[in-house]
Order: C-alpha cells, then sequence, then structure tokens
C-alpha cells in the first residue's frame, strides 16, 4: 500500500452525493441515523498533544503514517491547514469535533473506502473513527477494531496494566473507546420525556448536540456518547450501549 500525499482538497476525497452514513439505509434508521466508533490511541515516548512540542507532534505524525503505509493507501492533509468550509464539511460529515483544538501538526488521514479515518495529535496522537448508517455497533466495531490492531503490529501504544490504555482523559482511559449513536427523538421531544430518558441513561452515555461538545441542539437530533472506559472490557461496552440504546428505540 501507499501514502498518496496531500495534493487535492480534502472534499474531492469523498463521495459528492453524501456520506455514506447519511445516504445509506441501516437498521433502525429513522431513528439512529448513524453509529460512530473512535479508538484513542497515544505513543509511550510523547507527552499528549496538549503538552507536546510542536517537533515531536511532528515526529508521532511521521511514525504513524510510516507505521500505515505497509497496511493501506491513504491521503494526508495538515488540518491547520484547511480553510473554514472544509472544516465545515468535516463537521457536518461527523469527522471532526469543532470543539476539540487543531494544532500544528493536527493531521487528517482519509482511506479510499470513506468508513475509516485517522485524525493526529488532537486531543490524542490518534482518533481511529469509523462510521456505519443505522444503528449497527456491531459490524463497525468489528471494523475499526480490525484496523487499529492491525496498526498496533507496527506501533507501540501506551498502555499501563493497572489502567489500561492510557489517554489525555480520565474518562477515556482504560479501553481508549468511545461509540456514538447520533439519534432522531422528535417523538420523545415532544411529549417532554428527554430530562426522564437522560435521568434513566446517565450511567451509561452523555447526552450532547449532533456535532460535538455542545448542548445546543438543532432538529432534535442527539448525539449520545458512552462514558464507560476503565474496568470494563471493550465488549461490554458494545454490549451495554446497544442494549442502552434498543432501551430508547423501544
Amino acid at each position: 500500500m501507499r501514502y498518496e500525499g496531500c495534493n487535492k482538497m480534502i472534499k474531492e476525497q469523498f463521495d459528492p452525493e453524501g456520506a455514506e452514513w447519511f445516504s445509506s439505509d441501516g437498521p433502525e434508521k429513522d431513528i439512529v441515523l448513524a453509529t460512530k466508533i473512535a479508538f484513542l490511541r497515544n505513543l509511550p515516548e510523547y507527552p499528549f498533544p496538549t503538552r507536546a512540542k510542536t517537533i515531536q507532534l511532528r515526529r508521532v505524525s511521521k511514525r504513524i503514517k510510516e507505521a500505515l503505509m505497509p497496511l493501506y493507501a491513504f491521503n494526508s492533509f495538515p488540518l491547520n491547514k484547511i480553510d473554514e468550509s472544509e472544516k465545515t464539511f468535516l463537521t457536518e460529515r461527523l469527522i471532526l469535533n469543532p470543539y476539540t483544538p487543531i494544532f500544528r501538526s493536527s493531521e487528517i488521514l482519509i482511506f479510499p473506502d470513506e468508513q475509516t479515518v485517522f485524525l493526529t495529535n488532537r486531543s490524542e496522537h490518534l482518533v481511529t473513527l469509523s462510521f456505519i448508517s443505522g444503528f449497527q455497533p456491531y459490524p463497525v466495531f468489528e471494523l475499526t477494531k480490525r484496523k487499529i490492531d492491525e496498526l498496533e503490529t507496527y506501533l507501540n501504544f501506551a498502555y499501563s496494566e493497572q489502567w489500561g490504555y492510557l489517554t489525555s482523559s480520565p474518562f477515556t482511559m482504560g479501553c481508549g473507546l468511545n461509540i456514538s449513536y447520533f439519534l432522531h427523538l422528535w417523538g420523545l421531544a415532544n411529549v417532554g420525556e428527554l430530562d426522564k430518558l437522560e435521568s434513566e441513561i446517565k450511567n451509561k452515555f452523555r447526552i450532547m448536540g449532533f456535532f460535538g461538545y455542545s448542548y445546543e441542539v438543532v432538529g432534535y437530533l442527539f448525539k449520545f456518547i458512552t462514558i464507560r472506559n476503565f474496568g470494563i472490557s471493550e465488549e461490554e461496552i458494545v454490549n451495554d450501549s446497544r442494549a442502552g440504546i434498543k432501551h430508547i428505540i423501544k
């Protein structure tokens, strides 16, 4: 496989008809628009991005891309050089969180299948994101897990026997795994049941606005993101989140 470089605009890397998770039909699509998995990883030799120097972050990006080259073809784009329209484009595709800082060495690595992207040097050294239409936690977990496991044969990620995978936030330390479900809850909102729902699932999910860490909600669209990572297995996180969303659907 090969690294393709960065000769085109980001928008040209994606299907002009729209994101796969939006344009395709998936299970329970009338309520669950998409399922997203994020694996968060760091390299043990370097500080977290918020504490690292630019030269250190450049070395992190270089090592990650070199490890990926034998595995996949991809295009790399420096995030600090994209314009506002491209930032909006990536946000609308659920790739970029507008509330997470962009550093001089932050990059996005885009793969031909469009289902998976890698983000380097944002909140973590590496965030691996995969998306799928509708309510499908198992398939998207397996897809993302396979990619991160393949990469781990070439890279040593920061890991502790006591604490699990080390991340910049104590809330993601452990499995270093976030599962997000993007829901349209028009019915519950209109009968005034959202506060009750939030109380019922507060030990499983954090509820926020559709596009990131904001409580501003538009069009009855919500993001439900898992909050458990420590003292639990990856499979338990997937199963637990699936059960929680099924409860909401019913």
